[in-house]
C-alpha cells in the first residue's frame, strides 16, 4: 500500500514537473510578438457594423473624402477616429426617415464605427497642407470598405516619396512610435 502511494505521488509530481518546464521553456518571443499583433492593436472590421461603398459615393455621387471625414483636416493623431459621424451622413442623407435605415444600416445594428489601432506618429493636419488625400490612400473608388485597397492604406514605399531626407526624414523614429517586428518591404531582399 505505501508503495502505491509512493508512485502515485512520484507520477503527480512528475505530470507537475513536465507541464511547468513546457510551458516555462517555450519561446517567449513568440507571445510577445502575438500580444502586439493581436491583443495590443485591436483591428475592427466596421463591414459588419454598416453598409457602405467607397466606390458609390466617390465614383458615382462624387462626394470628396473630407466631405465624410470631416475630423482628418484638422487631426493631427494617429489614434484619431476619422470614420463618419451620422452628423456627416446627414448633410446627403435623410437619417431621421426610418424607413430608409437599412438603406445603409443592417437590421438593428446602430454602433458608432471604430478605428483601428496604429503605431505612427502621423498628422493628417500636416499632410494635407501639400497633398490631397488620394496622394496616399489610393484605390478607393475601386473599393467598398478602405480596408478591400490594395494601397488604401499608404505602405512605406508611397510614404518614401516625401520622406525621402530631403523633403522630409525619413529615420523611422519619425513615424513608427514601436518599432519591434518593423521590417520595410527593401530590407527582405536577399542584396539588401
Amino acid at each position: 500500500m505505501k508503495i502505491s502511494k509512493y508512485y502515485i505521488l512520484f507520477f503527480i509530481s512528475l505530470v507537475l514537473f513536465l507541464s511547468t518546464t513546457a510551458y516555462l521553456s517555450k519561446d517567449k518571443s513568440y507571445y510577445v510578438k502575438k500580444e502586439m499583433t493581436v491583443s495590443d492593436k485591436k483591428v475592427y472590421d466596421n463591414s459588419k457594423i454598416i453598409k457602405f461603398d467607397h466606390q458609390l459615393h466617390i465614383k458615382d455621387a462624387g462626394v470628396k473624402c473630407e466631405d465624410c471625414h470631416t475630423y482628418a483636416i484638422e487631426s493631427v493623431s494617429a489614434k484619431d477616429n476619422l470614420n463618419p459621424k451620422k452628423k456627416d451622413c446627414e448633410s446627403c442623407h435623410d437619417v431621421k426617415d426610418t424607413k430608409q435605415c437599412n438603406l445603409c444600416h443592417y437590421d438593428n445594428v446602430y454602433k458608432k464605427l471604430k478605428s483601428s489601432d496604429r503605431e505612427l506618429v502621423f498628422s493628417h493636419k500636416e499632410h494635407m497642407k501639400d497633398q490631397k488625400c488620394t496622394d496616399c490612400h489610393k484605390g478607393l473608388d475601386a473599393v467598398k470598405f478602405s480596408g478591400q485597397g490594395a494601397s488604401s492604406m499608404p505602405d512605406m514605399e508611397n510614404c518614401y516619396s516625401c520622406h525621402n531626407n530631403e523633403k522630409a526624414s525619413n529615420n523611422c523614429e519619425t513615424c513608427h512610435s514601436n518599432l519591434s517586428n518593423l521590417t520595410p518591404v527593401t530590407h527582405l531582399k536577399t542584396n539588401f
